[in-house]
């Protein structure tokens, strides 16, 4: 076949509709080709039953039935597959045809059934469908209801918050200003209070004041009472209120006194400045703050010529005397009656503070009128400390400048226990001092007094002194 009778039976393939229309199909359509050309062609079912019925009268069923055997049909629904059978049993003399038809229509019942209840399903489930999208809207409703809430919850929270930080503002401001309206009632009362205790005699309720002002580290006030006298107020013994704070121990009250200008120099009815009284009371920080602020470590007082290290022997206070001499203080220094640290220690019984001075180089020298550190000891029944004297090297029988010694002393006195051990260290027992008595003239003197003197005479008698 040419090239160009493919191309008009492709073209009449492709154009079969037309020619079913016009019923020519059969008419233009060579026998042969008419197998190709249906093979071709895309048939619907309505499309093959005409072309058949067309052809009934010009070919036989046989002829016929070649002809469809490769034919493409469409068949869109049960309707057309069942009408396609009919014409096939009716026309093609298929019998088969019928048990197919049968089943199909039986098929396509139960489909029909199905159908409908697969619409009533798909009809409620487009019901729910709808219900859902319904309470769909409606929870977006809420959602954006609640949404709407909570911002109003959130912008309501946020001015709470700014009323709360605004009060918190107020409160803080009023608090403020209570204090300041509090401070200055207070600064009120208590310049009432410094006037009032300016011309006042009650040195007690002065130092109190201070102390007060002190323990607040009030700087300002304190200035101020110092700059209007209250630091210069004196008790019955003429002590300010820094040397009575000296005295006491209190090292802030000292600090608040001399930063607040008071009279540093001031010196009690004994002579004794707040250097010396802290040294004889063992204050041992305040006399390091003293003497750090300025104060003279060597100063004396006028009347007995007593200084800080001399001050703290007499009493002992050892820590004191080691710092004073790790400062450059004189161990050896000596007072108006020439007396020094060891004789002063040794004649109050002290006895780590004599050998502490001994130890860094202090001389156990005599006094003005002769008396040494060992005779004065004796004198006040120190027998530890006369021991230790002893020990050292100290004359058991020195002598005053009225010739007086250790043994007389300790007769004088009644103290049996160094009368008993001078004795037994062999001291002279028959020395007479410039009125011409022994040590058992003196307790011969005084036997009625205490036992002590008895005891000491029948001690003396018993060893043959005269």
């Amino acid at each position: 076949m040419s090239q160009d009778l493919t191309v008009d039976l492709d073209f009449i393939a492709n154009n079969i509709q037309t020619y079913i229309e016009q019923d020519n199909f059969y008419d233009i359509v060579d026998k042969d080709d008419i197998p190709k050309v249906l093979e071709k062609a895309n048939l619907k079912s309505n499309d093959l039953t005409t072309l058949l019925s067309q052809g009934k009268s010009k070919y036989s069923i046989s002829e016929l039935f070649c002809f469809i055997q490769k034919c493409n049909v469409f068949i869109d629904s049960f309707e057309d597959a069942i009408g396609v059978l009919n014409f096939y049993k009716k026309s093609l003399k298929l019998e088969s045809s019928r048990s197919l038809i049968d089943y199909i229509k039986k098929y396509n019942a139960k489909i029909n059934s199905d159908s409908e209840e697969v619409t009533q399903l798909k009809s409620e489930i487009q019901t729910l469908k709808s219900k859902i999208a319904t309470m769909e809207n409606e929870i977006n409703q809420y959602k954006n209801a609640e949404k709407q809430y909570k911002d109003e919850i959130s912008n309501l929270n946020n001015k709470i918050n700014r009323i709360q930080t605004e009060n918190t503002r107020y409160k803080d401001e009023i608090s403020s200003l209570n204090n300041k309206n509090s401070q200055s009632n207070q600064s009120i009362n208590e310049f009432a209070k410094i006037s009032e205790l300016r011309n006042s005699n009650d040195f007690d309720s002065v130092y109190n004041f201070l102390k007060e002002l002190s323990d607040k580290d009030d700087k300002s006030r304190m200035s101020i009472s110092c700059a209007d006298g209250l630091s210069e107020k004196r008790d019955s013994d003429q002590n300010t209120p820094l040397i009575m704070a000296c005295t006491n121990g209190n090292l802030q009250l000292t600090k608040s006194l001399i930063e607040g200008g008071c009279d540093r120099n001031a010196v009690n009815k004994f002579g004794n400045n707040c250097l010396i009284e802290a040294s004889l009371k063992g204050r041992l920080e305040i006399v390091k703050y003293l003497i750090g602020v300025g104060f003279d470590k060597n100063w004396r007082n006028e009347t007995n010529g007593f200084n800080p290290i001399l001050c703290a022997s007499q009493e002992g206070r050892l820590e004191t005397v080691k710092y004073l001499t790790s400062i450059g203080c004189d161990v050896n220094s000596k007072n108006n009656n020439n007396a020094n640290c060891i004789y002063i220690a040794s004649q109050n019984g002290h006895l780590e503070t004599v050998k502490y001075l001994v130890s860094v180089g202090g001389n156990p020298e005599k006094n003005n009128n002769g008396w040494s550190p060992l005779i004065v000891a004796s004198s006040n029944g120190h027998l530890e400390v006369v021991k230790y004297l002893i020990q050292i090297g100290c004359n058991k029988n020195d002598k005053t400048n009225y010739n007086s010694s250790s043994l007389h002393w300790a007769s004088k006195e009644g103290h049996f226990e160094v009368v008993e051990y001078l004795f037994s260290i062999r001291v002279d027992l028959n020395d007479k001092d410039n009125g011409g008595k022994t040590a058992l003239d003196y307790a011969k003197e005084k036997q009625n007094e205490n036992e002590n003197y008895k005891k000491i005479m029948d001690l003396l008698l018993r060893s043959g002194t005269k």
